[in-house]
């Protein structure tokens, strides 16, 4: 094959890797999660928040509304080590979210369409909540 050829074919791959970077990577796409925090933050924005008494009384020791705390999870670091999500109908995770300026690390609990406050592992100041 003559190098001609070679060079010729050498552009096509590359005008092609260029033209399918520029598809997933510009124009501001809104192509789903792929990595795992990612795909939990998404489906702790879209899922509904259950609003319990323990949730209520946290949120009023933080001074924080339920928007707010719904919206933090768009930042949530889990812990997938130090969750319980295999072999169980009903997920744990292990997460960290940043309220307020402070990072609060709490248990999660998740279903299919909902999720709610389990309990919280850090809190500075006492709520007497649990």
């Amino acid at each position: 094959m003559p190098f001609v050829r070679r060079l010729f074919l050498f552009g096509i791959g590359i005008f092609f890797g260029c033209l399918l970077c520029y598809v997933f990577f510009y124009n501001n796409r809104d192509y789903p999660a792929w990595l795992p925090n990612d795909r939990m933050a998404e489906k702790f924005i879209h899922d509904t928040l259950v609003i319990t008494q323990k949730l209520n009384c946290y949120l009023d020791c933080w001074h924080v509304s339920h928007a707010d705390f719904q919206e933090s999870f768009a930042d949530v670091d889990v812990d997938f080590s130090a969750s319980s999500v295999r072999d169980t109908r009903v997920k744990v995770y292990h997460s960290t979210i940043v309220l307020n300026g402070e990072e609060r690390v709490m248990e999660i609990i998740s279903r299919r369409t909902d999720f709610e406050l389990k309990s919280v592992l850090n809190s500075k100041g006492a709520c007497g909540c649990d």
